[in-house]
């Protein structure tokens, strides 16, 4: 039996793509575009001899209402989009959730509680994962619960030659400025490049090196302002593409930067693996997370607000220490932050595997878009 990765956009596989390297499993798409798009970013990515049309790892489109119907096996879900009144019993269904924000699942809403329970596994990164679940009185019995950690974690093992490597990928010429890395969330979540993307730009640069990296919601308006930025003569500005989940890993960025600007998403709690400061954008995103003081970020960062010096609050949060507080913060925000697939993960996923060939009939994975109806 096959594993199934289904994302609703190609940039939550990033979190699928350490399962994928380790135990294989098919990619599980909605539509012709992500089709395309996935072809583009992981071609030549394929690592377990997939004959696939520019050697990608192996990947179908089904739509949202046909993922019952796939041949049985696990299905691990990257987005919370199980629907509740399908019947999945041919497959085993897990959420892992692309990322440990602050924001309430599916904005709280009853219809996001119901697919929770709906799993018959969920994926932890940590206690926050486990905190949310509760926080919305959610009852899920132990045995469903499996801590995992940060998949994406062991990209930083050697933080020090990444860093090297992506000062030549974002050809940044001069090197003895600090690189400022702004990670705004989208919309959802009151995502602030629209706000103060531009201001950014502008200022941040006269001291300092900006790389910019929206959400892949928000990446044509972040692009936008890069380009313009160039056209005005900025030289100190960067745009890393976060389409791109394979090249251009925000786990990169993370190495090459001295400093993140962000507001209430993941990104912010993954960024503690660095040991680096965090200032946070207000943006007064309130359908939150009831978060014990350990694991709420918000509470314990100096906050940028419109009317203040950006270059002066980038000053003072660089001359910030990482404290011990901080490092207790990510532990209790992931199990563990290093090599964390651990031996239950696998024999779960080792269970569904090779047990029976799938029925891909009427599939063609190689030459065209393959369509599963």
């Amino acid at each position: 039996m096959k594993i199934y990765y289904y994302a609703k956009y190609v940039y939550q596989f990033s979190h699928a793509l350490p399962l994928y390297e380790k135990v294989k499993g098919v990619f599980v798409v909605k539509d012709v575009l992500t089709y395309l798009r996935f072809k583009k970013f992981l071609r030549f990515k394929a690592v377990h001899g997939e004959k696939t049309f520019l050697d990608t790892p192996e990947i179908i489109i089904c739509p949202l209402e046909k993922l019952k119907d796939l041949p049985g096996g696990i299905l691990v879900f990257f987005a919370n989009d199980i629907l509740v009144q399908q019947d999945y019993s041919n497959l085993k269904t897990v959420f892992y959730e692309h990322g440990s924000s602050d924001k309430k699942y599916s904005g709280g809403k009853t219809e996001g509680v119901e697919k929770i329970r709906k799993y018959d596994y969920i994926f932890l990164w940590g206690p926050k994962n486990r905190q949310k679940i509760l926080d919305l009185n959610i009852v899920i019995p132990e045995e469903k619960l499996l801590e995992v950690g940060g998949f994406r974690f062991d990209k930083y093992l050697d933080s020090e030659k990444l860093k090297k490597e992506q000062i030549k990928r974002l050809k940044i010429k001069n090197i003895n400025l600090k690189n400022i890395l702004y990670a705004p969330t989208w919309r959802f979540g009151k995502g602030t490049l629209m706000k103060y993307g531009k201001y950014f730009a502008s200022e941040i640069i006269i001291k300092n090196n900006l790389i910019i990296r929206p959400h892949s919601h928000d990446r044509n308006y972040g692009q936008m302002i890069y380009f313009l930025s160039k056209l005005k003569g900025i030289k100190n500005i960067y745009f890393s593409q976060p389409a791109n989940i394979v090249k251009r890993d925000i786990i990169y960025d993370f190495a090459v930067s001295d400093m993140l600007i962000g507001v209430v998403s993941s990104v912010v709690y993954e960024y503690l693996i660095t040991q680096k400061p965090i200032l946070l954008a207000n943006n007064q995103y309130e359908n939150r997370h009831d978060m014990s003081d350990m694991l709420n970020l918000w509470t314990h960062v100096d906050k940028f607000k419109a009317g203040m010096d950006i270059n002066m609050k980038i000053k003072k949060t660089l001359e910030t220490e990482y404290s011990e507080f901080f490092d207790k913060m990510l532990h209790h925000c992931f199990y563990s932050k290093m090599k964390v697939l651990q031996t239950k993960l696998y024999n779960l996923l080792k269970n569904y595997q090779n047990i029976n060939n799938p029925d891909y009939s009427g599939i063609n994975k190689t030459n065209k878009a393959p369509h599963y109806a």
